[in-house]
């Protein structure tokens, strides 16, 4: 029983491809398989409390936080899309009570980057979600509103097409949003910075209103993705409620379902897109409860 919770817990490949998962259930024994199909495998996501101030914060550096979990250990940046378009896809809960101005997802650095955010509601059914992109002295925008209550699946995506610059909002693969640059792009010029989940700063632009958080994130997020080009309506359809193995285009990938309970090492969120770009909670009191 231990060689079988030892092979299965540290040796699956989480970050692997669908030929390095199946390679791996291939060389389990018949015992070890049955050990294998108890685990549960669709369970768990990232839990945000603003009372706890939960948030994840993942550098931009392959391998360099978890070294030994990690296949890329090349310490490069790897969310910078430079001149290519960005897609940020997800599952978001936005909660029936009334929430502050909070940031959703963030990279900033200065005034590029991107911020995904939720500006807040009080008494109503719906809350807004608002899209930032900037570099520079440009900057889009774009908003929407996804029913309170229930786990929404967005896709926010920077389309780069040549000559029509633009932000494209879809909801549960309906476009919802869309924002047209006036003026191309060039990079972002972010590579460095961070990227925080349920936490970030003020987003200033010359493109819009300067969005200013209160206080962290009150919601919930699961299946998070980053992609370094656009999402189809035929991919978020068939693709929005089944695990993604990883591709050239998959650039960051978070399940959220990482074992809960008091161990060593349950602060981390796992990168299943092969970058080695794991995170963690920066609240380490409260990581095991939030997922």
């Amino acid at each position: 029983v231990n060689v079988a919770f030892s092979r299965i817990i540290n040796n699956y490949p989480f970050d692997g491809t669908a030929n390095d998962v199946q390679t791996f259930l291939d060389g389990l024994t018949g015992f070890e398989k049955y050990i294998f199909d108890q685990f549960p495998k669709y369970k768990n996501f990232a839990r945000f409390i603003t009372s706890d101030s939960t948030f994840i914060s993942v550098d931009d550096f392959a391998g360099t936080s978890l070294p030994t979990l990690s296949r890329d250990k090349t310490g490069q940046s790897i969310l910078d899309p430079g001149t290519s378009s960005i897609s940020f896809e997800m599952k978001y809960f936005a909660p029936d009570e009334t929430t502050n101005p909070s940031v959703i997802l963030q990279k900033l650095s200065g005034s590029n980057g991107f911020s995904v955010v939720a500006s807040g509601s009080a008494g109503s059914a719906d809350e807004r979600i608002q899209v930032y992109f900037s570099s520079a002295s440009i900057g889009l925008s774009a908003s929407f509103d996804v029913p309170k209550g229930q786990f929404n699946h967005i896709v926010a995506q920077f389309n780069r097409l040549a000559g029509q610059q633009r932000l494209e909002i879809f909801v549960d693969s309906l476009l919802s949003a869309t924002s047209s640059a006036v003026s191309e792009f060039g990079n972002i010029d972010f590579a460095v910075s961070p990227l925080t989940i349920g936490s970030g700063s003020a987003h200033a632009s010359p493109g819009f209103v300067t969005f200013t958080p209160v206080n962290t994130l009150t919601g919930a997020l699961d299946e998070l993705r980053i992609f370094h080009a656009t999402r189809s309506i035929d991919d978020q359809k068939a693709l929005s409620t089944q695990n993604i193995y990883p591709s050239d285009a998959l650039k960051l990938y978070y399940k959220f379902n990482e074992v809960t309970g008091t161990y060593g090492g349950n602060t981390i969120v796992l990168d299943g897109s092969g970058n080695s770009l794991h995170g963690s909670y920066e609240n380490s009191t409260v990581a095991a409860a939030s997922r």
